[in-house]
C-alpha cells in the first residue's frame, strides 16, 4: 500500500516537472514549430496526454488528424484500431476497436475476429499494429501482418488505410514480416533527429537502422503506412 502511494506520488511529481520544465524547454529549443511530410507542413502536437511533446506522438497525431478530418467531413465510414485519438480531444464520430482498453463506445475485440456488417471507407491505427502477437501471452511474429491483412479486407473499394508503427519495437513482427509484404508499397518513414524532439522524413534504409529507446526514449523512427484499396 505504502509502495503504491510512493510510486503514484513519484509519477505525479515527474509528470508535473515534465509539464513545467521539460515541455517549455523542448518547445523553445525547436528550430521550427512545424515538420514537413510529403511536402506539407504540420504543427507538432504538444498535448499533455502521453507526454506527446517528448515522443513520436508529436508527429503521429497531426498526421492522423489531417487524414481523418477529410473522411469525417465527407461523412464517410471510419474505423480506428486502438483507442488513441479520443485521448487527444478528438470527438468520437467513428467506430473504435481496442482489444484491451475499456472505454465508452469502444469495442473490446481482437481485430482479427472483428466482423463488421459493412466495410469502411477509412481505417487508421496509431502505434498499435506492433503489439499483437508481441505484447500478448501467445507470441506470434506473424500476427501484425495478419492484422494488417484483416484491415485491408474490411476496406471498401476505393477505401484507404493509414497506420503508424515504431521502428525497433517489434522487429520480428514489423520490420521482418509486415513491412516486407508486397501489399505495402507506399510505406514512408519519419526519424527523430535531436533532443528537442524534432522529426524529418527519411528513406527506409536510414529509418530501419534506428533503435527503439536509443538514443532517445521511445521511437526514434516510425513507419507511415498508406494503402489504397
Amino acid at each position: 500500500m505504502i509502495r503504491n502511494i510512493i510510486n503514484f506520488t513519484r509519477g505525479k511529481y515527474n509528470e508535473l516537472v515534465g509539464k513545467v520544465i521539460e515541455k517549455p524547454y523542448i518547445i523553445k529549443n525547436k528550430t521550427s514549430q512545424q515538420f514537413i511530410f510529403n511536402g506539407a507542413k504540420y504543427d507538432y502536437c504538444y498535448h499533455d496526454y502521453g507526454t506527446s511533446w517528448r515522443n513520436e506522438r508529436t508527429v503521429e497525431i497531426p498526421l492522423a488528424q489531417k487524414a481523418l478530418s477529410k473522411y469525417l467531413s465527407a461523412q464517410q465510414s471510419v474505423l480506428e484500431v486502438g483507442n488513441v485519438l479520443q485521448h487527444y480531444s478528438i470527438p468520437r464520430k467513428y467506430t473504435i476497436v481496442d482489444k484491451y482498453e475499456k472505454a465508452p463506445g469502444v469495442i473490446n475485440e481482437d481485430i482479427i475476429d472483428f466482423s463488421p456488417s459493412e466495410k469502411f471507407d477509412y481505417i487508421f491505427s496509431i502505434s498499435t499494429l506492433e503489439h499483437p502477437g508481441f505484447d500478448e501471452k501467445e507470441k506470434d511474429p506473424r500476427k501484425p501482418l495478419r492484422v494488417l491483412k484483416s484491415l485491408i479486407k474490411n476496406l471498401e473499394k476505393g477505401g484507404e488505410l493509414f497506420a503508424t508503427v515504431p521502428i525497433g519495437y517489434n522487429p520480428a513482427g514489423v520490420e521482418s514480416m509486415m513491412l516486407k509484404d508486397p501489399l505495402i508499397q507506399n510505406t514512408q518513414f519519419m526519424k527523430r533527429i535531436n533532443g528537442a524532439n524534432e522529426w524529418q522524413q527519411v528513406g527506409g534504409a536510414e529509418a530501419l537502422q534506428c533503435n527503439y529507446n536509443r538514443p532517445f526514449n521511445n521511437a526514434n523512427a516510425i513507419a507511415v503506412i498508406n494503402y489504397k484499396n
